[in-house]
């Protein structure tokens, strides 16, 4: 048919280097908070104009399962289509109906993908994933917020006006050891400051980065002072997400889309970031439509690397 879906199709940058996960202070960072080895991003492009309302598409076509989940009662008719010589339009129908476009390709399906993409290991070297998906959960995560003075409520509640962080009385919730109040308004309910941030506000996706590198991995030592996590957080997000100047207003603007996505396999269960499920667990990708890249932040939660 003459109005067929784009195809997108995507190639590794396998030079791309993200500047705040290579910086010699960071690392000794990342380290300390369990997280060396386990926080890997990528980068890919691609090679179609991107919408938001593509996302599905973008990450995963669920048309290849779409021959088994009821329609094959008409493949006759294709066949019949097929040997009558009947015009190739109506079998354009039928594909379309089917979803039959084996030719098209997904990001968790393209095969550049599939021979690069990182997960953590055991031993503090990153394996290729090497397992295209059957289905794909994706969460839009809102990304709107540009400055860092969105953080300045911390100050006078869970931080002192000094940097250092109140601390409180020992509490485990999960995985989790919290002794200052930050960690406290980040996983307890019972918090004083639990409405610090509204629903909203905890679902931006700087919040969502600010509030990882504070959790950190299985044997993480945690910082005294607010500083090192929000110096963190904000070169991790401007290397990770774009920016445009609106030409009238000279305002800037944040160009990137954020997906949080899950990969399952043929019998649904989810094998990508993790078959093991944790908060601290996740794979992030951030689309630039204008510039045609898209960036995968991935974390496993685990020990991490020490040397």
């Amino acid at each position: 048919m003459a109005d067929k879906k784009p195809k997108f199709t995507f190639q590794q940058c396998p030079g791309k280097k993200f500047a705040t996960l290579e910086d010699k202070d960071n690392k000794e960072l990342l380290t300390k908070w369990s997280m060396c080895g386990n926080l890997l991003a990528q980068m890919y492009t691609f090679d179609q104009p991107f919408q938001v309302y593509q996302k599905d598409e973008f990450m995963l076509k669920n048309g290849h399962q779409s021959l088994y989940n009821g329609s094959l009662s008409i493949l006759p008719f294709i066949i019949f289509c097929c040997l009558s010589n009947c015009c190739l339009h109506i079998i354009e129908l039928m594909a379309e109906i089917l979803n039959v476009h084996p030719q098209e390709k997904d990001f968790m399906r393209d095969p550049a993908v599939m021979s690069s993409l990182l997960v953590a290991s055991k031993d503090g070297n990153p394996r290729l994933l090497n397992m295209p998906a059957e289905s794909v959960k994706v969460e839009v995560v809102p990304c709107s917020i540009l400055s860092m003075a969105f953080f300045d409520r911390l100050y006078g509640s869970v931080v002192r006006d000094t940097g250092y962080l109140h601390k409180c009385f020992d509490e485990f919730v999960e995985d989790f050891t919290i002794s200052d109040e930050l960690r406290k308004m980040l996983l307890s309910e019972e918090s004083d400051h639990v409405d610090l941030y509204s629903d909203s506000e905890k679902n931006e996706f700087l919040f969502r980065l600010f509030r990882h590198v504070c959790l950190g991995g299985q044997i993480c030592q945690y910082e005294d002072k607010i500083d090192p996590y929000l110096n963190f957080t904000k070169s991790l997000y401007k290397d990770l997400v774009s920016v445009q100047k609106n030409a009238e207003t000279k305002d800037l603007n944040i160009t990137s889309s954020v997906f949080k996505i899950q990969a399952m396999d043929k019998d649904g269960e989810v094998f990508y970031p993790s078959s093991k499920r944790h908060e601290q667990t996740f794979s992030y990708l951030i689309v630039d439509p204008l510039k045609r890249h898209v960036i995968v932040l991935y974390h496993q939660f685990g020990g991490g690397v020490f040397s």
